[in-house]
């Protein structure tokens, strides 16, 4: 792969990455919204003077905030790994790329040093 194709499919995966990132976030919001919801419908019906009934739905409704929030941790850790991954194997043929430039370069410049000396 020459560098521009380097860079292509560097843009790629980093773009990828960003439109990920933006639908998880969408989709998090969503469910967080949801969670809130239902917690919300609940409280209006249990009496303001119900403070336990109240806290337990409040608790409930954490806990599962809570939850989401680990999955979301669990699921961005997984994909950024594997873009990392994606991302270190470019740069690494930039670097085989390099070094068998700097071959070729050996090459051709050793020659030149024989024919000096």
């Amino acid at each position: 792969m020459d560098e521009l194709e380097l860079e292509q499919k560097e843009e790629k995966i980093t773009s990828e990455y960003r439109d990920f990132l933006s639908e998880v976030r969408k989709a998090f919001d969503r469910h967080c919204d949801k969670i809130k919801l239902a917690a919300a419908k609940k409280l209006e019906v249990i009496p303001k003077e119900n403070e336990d009934g109240r806290q337990k739905v409040l608790d409930e409704q954490k806990a599962e905030l809570d939850k989401t929030l680990a999955e979301l941790k669990q699921l961005l850790a997984k994909r950024e790994a594997e873009v990392r991954v994606q991302l270190e194997e470019i740069a690494s043929m930039r670097e085989r790329k390099e070094f068998s430039f700097d071959d070729e370069l050996a090459k051709v410049e050793a020659p030149e040093r024989k024919h000096i000396a």
